[in-house]
C-alpha cells in the first residue's frame, strides 16, 4: 500500500508528576528529515525523540512539537525577586504614564511568568519524562501514519486512472501510427517530386529514396510506444508492491516524461499530436502526485 508523506498526528501521555503532549506534522520531502521542536527543558531528550521517528518514518519532512507540564511539584517553587521587582517597576510607569487607577497586586504579580519559577526537576524525576516523551511521539507518529496512509490509498486510486489513460493513448497512437506514417510518406514523396521538377534529379533515385526512409523512420514511434508500455507495467508493479517506493516511481515518471517527449518531437501528424499532447499532459500530472509518495 502506498504511503504519502502529508500528514498530522497528536498524542498525550500522563504518568507519575509529569503530563507530556506531542504534535507532528509531516510534508514531502526527498529524504527524511526531522525538525525537533522542544522547550529548552527537554532538549536533553532530542536523540530519543529522533529515534522514534525514524523507526516511523522513512522519508519525508517531519516537524515535531512537544510539551511537558507537572501535574505535581515535589520540588516546590522559587520566587524571583528580579523579575517581579522589574515587573511592579514597569506597571508602576504604565500607571502614571496612562493615569490608571489600581494597585498592583500579589495575585497579579504572582501569575507572570518568571516570577514563581518550579525548581529544576532532579536526575531521578527527568528519567520518569523519558518513556512518557517516547509513547506520546508513537502515538503521535502512529496517528500521522494512519493520515499518511489514508492519503496515499487516494493517490494510489488517482494513479492507477492516469495509468488507465496513458494506456488508452498509448492504443490510440498505436493504430493512429501506421495511416500517419503512409501520409507523411505521401506528402514528402509530393514535396520531394514539386522541389525536383525542373531538375534532372529522378525522384526514384536511390539516394533520394534512402532519405524519404531515413525521414520516415525518424517519425516512427514504435520503440518509445513499446518502452511507454514497459514503463507502465512496471509503474503498476511496484504501486503494488507498496511499501516506501517514492523515488522508483519518480524515475519511473521522470522516464514516461522522457519518451513522451521524443514522441511530441516526432510527431507530423495533427491527429498524433493531439494524441501525444494528452499523454504529455497526464504524464506530468503522475510525476506531481508521486513526489508526494513516502
Amino acid at each position: 500500500m502506498l504511503k504519502s508523506m502529508t500528514g498530522y498526528g497528536r498524542a498525550a501521555s500522563t504518568g507519575g508528576n509529569y503530563s507530556v503532549e506531542a504534535e507532528i506534522r509531516s510534508v514531502n520531502g526527498r529524504f527524511l528529515k526531522t525538525h525537533c521542536k522542544l522547550p529548552p527543558h527537554l532538549t536533553r531528550f532530542e536523540s530519543s525523540v529522533e529515534k522514534v521517528l525514524k523507526q516511523s518514518f522513512s522519508r519525508g519532512t517531519v516537524d515535531i512539537y512537544l510539551k511537558s507540564e507537572r501535574i505535581s511539584n515535589p520540588g516546590g517553587y522559587i520566587f524571583n525577586a528580579g523579575v517581579a521587582r522589574g515587573y511592579w517597576r514597569q506597571l508602576q510607569k504604565m500607571k502614571e504614564e496612562f493615569t490608571l487607577d489600581g494597585k498592583v497586586s500579589f495575585e497579579l504579580l504572582s501569575t507572570l511568568p518568571g516570577v514563581l519559577v518550579a525548581e529544576e526537576e532532579s536526575e531521578v524525576e527527568a528519567e520518569e519524562l523519558k518513556p512518557l516523551i517516547e509513547a506520546a511521539v508513537r502515538g503521535a507518529a502512529e496517528n500521522a501514519a494512519q493520515m499518511r496512509q489514508a492519503e496515499g490509498a487516494e493517490l494510489a486510486n488517482d494513479l492507477a486512472n492516469h495509468m488507465n489513460t496513458v494506456e488508452e493513448l498509448l492504443d490510440d497512437i498505436k493504430a493512429r501510427t501506421p495511416e500517419a506514417l503512409e501520409d507523411y510518406k505521401a506528402r514528402f514523396t509530393q514535396r520531394v517530386t514539386k522541389l525536383l521538377d525542373g531538375i534532372d534529379i529522378d525522384p526514384q533515385d536511390q539516394a533520394l529514396a534512402r532519405e524519404i526512409v531515413f525521414y520516415i523512420e525518424r517519425s516512427d514511434m514504435s520503440e518509445e510506444i513499446a518502452r511507454m508500455g514497459s514503463h507502465v507495467l512496471q509503474f503498476r508493479s511496484i504501486m503494488n508492491a507498496g511499501g516506501a517506493v517514492g523515488r522508483q516511481l519518480e524515475f519511473l515518471g521522470q522516464e514516461m516524461h522522457r519518451e513522451a517527449n521524443t514522441m511530441g518531437a516526432k510527431s507530423n501528424d495533427a491527429e498524433l499530436s493531439a494524441r501525444v499532447t494528452a499523454l504529455k499532459t497526464t504524464v506530468d500530472k503522475i510525476r506531481e502526485q508521486v513526489l508526494n509518495i513516502e
